[in-house]
């Protein structure tokens, strides 16, 4: 199987793309555009399409298997996933299991203590880390994930197209702020959530829980307890205010 079927540039490179990309939509509309309202738009969606695209889909969703869902919120759930710009679900995946496997070792795509900060927030990682299809044979079944992983950043790149044909505004709310604020997220929640906070269980690995963290990322802070309960869709599990967890409530709408 080829894990990265698109021929110009790596993966890892083209998210990288796609970063510069929602940073220079969002200046120019800064620069150009600039409203209040708008701005508060943005945030609303990566509050909203970057969390359910990233946190809930490919992390809590497809990487975990945490909660099960409709056949309808399976393929909205596909679709988010596609939209937010990290790449094909099923690398997302496979790379994600492999952290959890090897958290903090030399085998951990993004170990912050080893690599550093700053390669790991910019996705550089380890250049001869290539994850095993191995961790992702229940994906490889999706023959609709598949197809979206053989093509994905061809079909992504006319997304983009499209939507610029609408102007500045479908660019800017629906890739330009969902994939800015949740690739700042996923690179601020591997630095901080492995040695900054505290630590409630005793995992193997260097993982903390971040109140901070938890707060701007509405629930994405309790690395260490996710770590700990990997298969919870939640990681609001010991009830405490400052542990909370928005995207549960959404889960719970949508799970069967």
């Amino acid at each position: 199987m080829t894990l990265d079927p698109d021929k110009l540039f790596s993966s890892s490179a083209k998210m990288k793309i796609n970063f510069v990309l929602s940073i220079i939509v969002i200046l120019y509309w800064s620069v150009n555009y600039f409203s209040w309202t708008v701005l508060l738009l943005g945030l609303l969606s990566y509050y909203t399409i970057g969390k359910i695209g990233g946190d809930v889909a490919l992390h809590r969703y497809f990487s975990h298997r945490s909660f099960k869902t409709s056949n309808f919120w399976d393929k909205v759930l596909k679709f988010i996933s596609f939209i937010v710009g990290h790449g094909s679900q099923f690398l997302w995946v496979i790379t994600h299991r492999v952290h959890h496997k090897d958290s903090d070792t030399v085998d951990d795509p993004h170990p912050p203590a080893i690599a550093g900060n700053l390669k790991i927030f910019l996705r550089t990682w380890s250049s001869d880390f290539v994850p095993s299809a191995k961790y992702g044979k229940d994906i490889i079944r999706d023959t609709e994930i598949m197809f979206i992983h053989k093509h994905y950043f061809k079909l992504f790149y006319l997304w983009l197209v499209v939507l610029s044909m609408f102007g500045i505004y479908p660019l800017l709310l629906l890739f330009a702020f969902p994939c800015f604020g949740f690739f700042l997220e996923t690179g601020i929640v591997n630095i901080v959530g492995h040695g900054h906070g505290y630590r409630t269980y005793n995992t193997p690995d260097h993982s903390t829980n971040n109140i901070i963290l938890n707060t701007l990322t509405i629930g994405n802070g309790m690395h260490n307890t996710h770590h700990c309960y990997q298969s919870s869709y939640t990681t609001d599990i010991r009830n405490k205010w400052y542990e909370f967890d928005l995207m549960k409530y959404f889960i719970h709408a949508i799970r069967t």
